[in-house]
């Protein structure tokens, strides 16, 4: 999705039919909110004119094209006229979500969740937005191991080790660590 923009409620009267039959939307609609997506590798839509979309060098069956032509790269959130919200994402050469930066324009901050990976792409360690200003909380530390004693030789499937507030100081940030099991044939989690 591109772009997508949410009117108030209008009456069913006021809507006009297109000569292809699309709904128009009035002029006299107010605008709710409006959200705007900027894509990494932005590949022509079918319908702009510009190129045709299969001659394209990004379009996705083309060995060359990029690998991160499905990823956003900013997110805005519109009401009105002003962005009310903004999100910037970052990834790493594996296509993994590294950073993802919130701005808040009612308090004129941003906040920033951080992730690390494995080299075969499970989340290690996660840090929150307030873990970055309160570092009595510390940050959530994946753990992969075997997926239970009976099953030792499939490991690195799901977490069997999540630990919140890891590297936490402090009383207030203590950790709690959970560790799980799963059944070898269907992956259900069977002890929590």
């Amino acid at each position: 999705m591109l772009a997508e923009t949410i009117y108030d409620w209008q009456p069913y009267d006021s809507s006009v039919i297109s000569s292809t039959g699309a709904l128009q939307t009035p002029t006299s609609a107010t605008i709710l909110r409006h959200t705007t997506n900027v894509m990494i590798v932005g590949a022509p839509t079918a319908d702009d004119g510009t190129v045709d979309p299969g001659e394209s060098a990004v379009s996705y069956w083309h060995e060359t094209s990029p690998a991160l032509r499905s990823h956003v790269d900013i997110t805005t959130v519109s009401q009105g006229t002003e962005v009310s919200r903004r999100t910037d994402y970052d990834y790493d050469a594996a296509d993994n979500l590294l950073f993802e930066k919130r701005y808040d324009s009612a308090t004129g901050t941003w906040a920033t969740t951080a992730r690390t990976y494995s080299s075969n792409g499970n989340i290690l360690t996660l840090k929150d937005a307030w873990q970055f200003t309160d570092s009595t909380r510390g940050w959530t530390n994946h753990v992969y191991g075997a997926i239970s004693p009976f099953c030792t030789q499939f490991t690195s499937l799901y977490p069997t080790e999540v630990t919140a507030g890891h590297g936490s100081s402090g009383v207030a940030g203590a950790s709690r660590t959970s560790r799980y099991e799963y059944e070898c044939n269907s992956g259900g989690v069977s002890i929590e």
